[in-house]
């Protein structure tokens, strides 16, 4: 892995990685025309937010927190608490129209911003082909791919949890360095506002820091800490003002919080232990997850030998903590999207792994396994969401898609 900031991207690495963002605009954008939209559901919430904010400006949110608390049929759909998302539907709407393909192409924009960050971050961790592998697995990942037609908040979100965990890389390799250390407290922030559960990552970065501070015991723990506490203090008035006070705001999240004890959808199928999660990733990318499982086996032992390799340790531990902690959530593999980054991160280094160093034409080994990869995951999203309309990825959905349990009904 590399130490030091990347000065330039080297041309080819950039055309390759320009590609896949065309490869992956053109299949999304071909199989817009059969989107299963569900109106009288969370995109159809979405929709509504976004085209009060683009008519009424900002100062409607009091009046979206009023009316959602005053109907307790709202409370199983998506509170107006993912401010920063409405605004920016909000004018995206106001720019293209107030529809829900419109809001479909704000998250294939955000999908194709996604490809673009795992590049650039990836190639300062990784060595160049490495990298390009990750960006390649990331940018075909058939549950994203899914999220990326959806006129949903999923991907866009995505782009800030990313974001969030590069930038906290980015200041343990660089502790003194303010400017990372503002990059990941405004990504953090807006992580938080565009989504509430991203506070979850929190725990995550704090174990990491201690981990990185066992390694390295001049890391500044005091500065740490306030760059993990700065988020939460930004965004907290931000959650007061758009409520319109902070009672508003504490009831809103009280019943946020206990919608899904009274929501049948959820309690029927969002239940289960925390590995729920994985078996839905395999359903979804065999290939990848197994080969990434693979890689945390070997990194864990590594690790307890005193091997400490800072990027995928860190990786390892969002994916950990993030598990533990939805495990006690109603479970569904949308609210779980950026374990793909440290699925492809892992993925990625086995098949660097497996293919001995000195192999003749190793790296055609290792890329021909990647566009397999990639085309088995691509397989995965045109069969369930393209032929058969998958809105939300549930494991009985993807069960039905396996062959796994009887399709006693259409899969969507």
């Amino acid at each position: 892995m590399r130490s030091e900031p990347v000065p330039r991207v080297p041309p080819v690495y950039a055309f390759g990685t320009l590609a896949l963002i065309a490869l992956a605009a053109w299949i999304l954008a071909r199989s817009l025309g059969n989107v299963p939209y569900e109106p009288k559901s969370d995109d159809g919430y979405y929709l509504v937010y976004a085209r009060r904010v683009s008519e009424e400006g900002p100062g409607v949110f009091p009046r979206l927190f009023t009316s959602w608390n005053e109907n307790s049929a709202y409370w199983i759909y998506p509170s107006p608490l993912r401010v920063f998302f409405v605004l920016v539907s909000g004018l995206w709407v106001k720019l293209f129209g107030a529809t829900l393909p419109a809001l479909s192409w704000l998250s294939i924009t955000s999908h194709l911003a996604w490809i673009a960050c795992t590049a650039w971050f990836a190639r300062r961790h990784f060595e160049e082909r490495r990298a390009f592998l990750i960006t390649a697995l990331a940018s075909f990942a058939a549950l994203l791919l899914g999220s990326a037609r959806q006129a949903l908040q999923d991907s866009f979100l995505l782009v800030l949890l990313a974001l969030s965990v590069w930038t906290f890389l980015e200041t343990l390799r660089a502790p003194q360095s303010r400017g990372w250390r503002v990059s990941f407290i405004a990504s953090f922030t807006l992580a938080i506002l565009t989504k509430e559960l991203a506070v979850l990552l929190g725990p995550a970065f704090a174990l990491g820091v201690l981990v990185e501070w066992r390694a390295n015991r001049s890391l500044p723990l005091r500065a740490f800490a306030l760059q993990l506490v700065l988020p939460l203090v930004i965004s907290a008035p931000v959650f007061v003002l758009a409520a319109g006070g902070v009672e508003p705001l504490l009831l809103t999240v009280r019943r946020v919080l206990s919608s899904p004890a009274t929501n049948t959808y959820a309690t029927q199928f969002g239940s289960g232990p925390w590995y729920r999660y994985l078996i839905d990733y395999l359903c979804l990318s065999p290939g990848v997850t197994l080969l990434a499982l693979g890689f945390t086996g070997a990194l864990l032992l590594r690790t307890l030998r005193g091997a400490y390799e800072r990027t995928l340790v860190q990786l390892g531990i969002v994916a950990a903590v993030l598990l533990f902690e939805l495990g006690f959530f109603t479970k569904n593999v949308r609210y779980l999207l950026v374990l793909e980054l440290c699925l492809c991160v892992f993925a990625a280094t086995m098949l660097d792994e497996l293919v001995p160093q000195k192999a003749r034409a190793r790296w055609l080994w290792i890329g021909a396994a990647g566009v397999l990869l990639c085309f088995l995951d691509w397989r995965t999203y045109d069969y369930g969401w393209v032929q058969h309309g998958i809105y939300d990825p549930l494991s009985a959905l993807l069960f039905q898609l396996r062959d796994i349990l009887p399709a006693t009904e259409p899969v969507k």
